[in-house]
């Protein structure tokens, strides 16, 4: 058999390839060792220099949430800017609802208001948008009405502002309408201070103090001397209240300022007998051409009859002046038999000077009130009125197109012809013209009115004061 020879490659290494390759390995080996240790130093050789340490600051980068609070936008008035943003407007209306004293005109205003609002809604409304009336009860008090204001305006986006009973909420609320260049309607606060810096927003339509103390003056100064004795001499009978003092001051500051001599008599009413002060009116030097009543209630009937019978009296060359109690026929002519020619003051509108929308007004109350509204229900219809008005009429309803658009008011409602001749681009100068007629209806039914006859209609009255209003040809009628 022949022997297998081995592959080539499978050939066992020569000796010498073999021994060359351990020593390649050793010197390998050889390098990767640790070097020979260092010598020790002796002791006249210098220390090895000790390793200087580096302090490093390590700074290290920590990233944090930072949630920051952006300062709050201060409230705005949400009301709408045009007719495209909205399907209805919103008119705010304030007044003391729960306040004992002030319900019975707050009601009127409410019921006056609710007709205003169901008349623009049933015309189409505003370019058939609605108008939503929001009422809120201010309770009679100033912080309350200026609270709820706000309210109205930044929450409900009202309109516009309704309301103003007492000079105290009126002027909260005006300063909320100041603040939003919101238009705010005053409908019974008088007080000249509240129209007297020009505020932007603000409208009145009841008189101002100033023109209710002087309107007594401008009639008398119309009326002359009509005993005829050679001097005009004119005599205030007040009870000892609040509102007679109230009354009493702003005569006090009216009539010497229209040149009217007057004298002033206190009384204690109700009473059954007023002969005291009967018998210091008789015994007078000068028989008073004028006798004007301020006595609250029934009394002032009472004290005109003792008058009467005490030969006191327009016959006798003497008016006698009473006030809203004298305007109830069944009540007066029962109090005052011979009450013929007795002169009565009025304030808003009555029989005999309404408009014919203003009698249709008072037509439908009549389910709700058998008695002659107040001033304060006609003017809060046309308040409604007005706003409706100016919307209508306004380029665009922001609430600074409205005021623009109410400066030009130009319309006749219920109780009158309505215009605000002073405003922004006929400023009032001061003087002449006072400034509390800034934004003011100039003509409110400020109205004297006089029977005729015995048992006379009141709603038939003559109307002698003011010219705008008279049904007569002259300031007075003489017996």
């Amino acid at each position: 058999m022949n022997a297998i020879k081995p592959h080539p490659m499978h050939q066992p290494l020569p000796l010498l390839h073999i021994h060359w390759c351990w020593l390649l390995l050793a010197l390998i080996l050889a390098g990767c060792t640790a070097p020979p240790p260092t010598a020790v130093a002796t002791a006249t050789e210098a220390p090895p220099p000790s390793p200087r340490l580096q302090t490093v600051e390590v700074t290290r980068i920590v990233e944090h949430e930072i949630t920051v609070t952006a300062t709050p936008a201060p409230p705005a008035s949400c009301a709408p800017a045009s007719l495209q943003e909205t399907t209805e407007i919103i008119v705010g209306v304030l007044a003391p609802f729960s306040q004992n004293a002030a319900w019975p005109r707050a009601l009127a205003m409410q019921t006056g208001i609710g007709m205003a609002v169901e008349d623009v809604n049933q015309a189409g409304g505003i370019e058939g948008r609605t108008v939503r009336v929001i009422m809120q009860d201010t309770s009679g008090n100033a912080a309350a009405a200026a609270r709820l204001a706000e309210t109205l305006v930044t929450h409900d986006c009202a309109s516009a502002l309704i309301g103003g009973f007492t000079t105290e909420e009126a002027a909260a609320i005006k300063e909320v309408s100041q603040r939003y260049s919101v238009p705010f309607l005053i409908i019974d606060a008088t007080a000249d201070e509240l129209m007297s810096d020009r505020p932007a927003s603000v409208f009145r339509l009841a008189p101002a103090a100033s023109m209710i103390a002087q309107m007594p003056a401008q009639w008398l100064n119309t009326v002359g001397d009509f005993n005829g004795d050679g001097a005009q001499q004119v005599l205030l009978i007040a009870d000892n209240s609040a509102s007679a003092d109230a009354a009493l001051e702003q005569i006090g500051r009216a009539f010497p300022a229209a040149g009217i001599l007057y004298d002033v008599l206190r009384v204690d009413a109700p009473a059954e007998d007023y002969s005291p002060l009967i018998a210091r009116v008789v015994a007078r030097e000068q028989t008073a051409d004028v006798i004007m009543l301020s006595v609250m209630g029934d009394a002032t009937l009472d004290l005109l009859r003792q008058l009467l019978d005490a030969g006191i009296g327009p016959q006798k060359g003497t008016l006698l002046v009473a006030g809203r109690a004298a305007l109830d026929g069944a009540q007066f002519w029962t109090h005052v038999p011979d009450g013929a020619y007795t002169v009565v003051s009025r304030r808003g509108p009555w029989h005999t000077s309404v408009t014919p929308m203003g009698q249709a007004f008072v037509d439908r109350l009549q389910p709700y009130s058998v008695h002659w509204p107040d001033a304060v229900a006609f003017n809060a219809y046309d308040a409604v009125h007005l706003v409706a008005d100016a919307l209508r009429r306004a380029d665009g309803i922001a609430p600074h197109a409205l005021i623009s658009a109410l400066e030009t008011t130009d319309i006749t409602l219920a109780a009158g012809y309505y215009h605000f001749p002073f405003n922004s681009q006929r400023p009032p100068s001061g003087e002449l013209e006072p400034d509390y007629l800034w934004h003011q209806w100039p003509d409110p039914p400020l109205l004297y009115l006089q029977y005729r006859e015995a048992r006379q209609d009141p709603a038939t009255l003559d109307i002698l004061w003011p010219p705008i209003y008279r049904t007569v040809d002259s300031a007075v009628l003489r017996p």
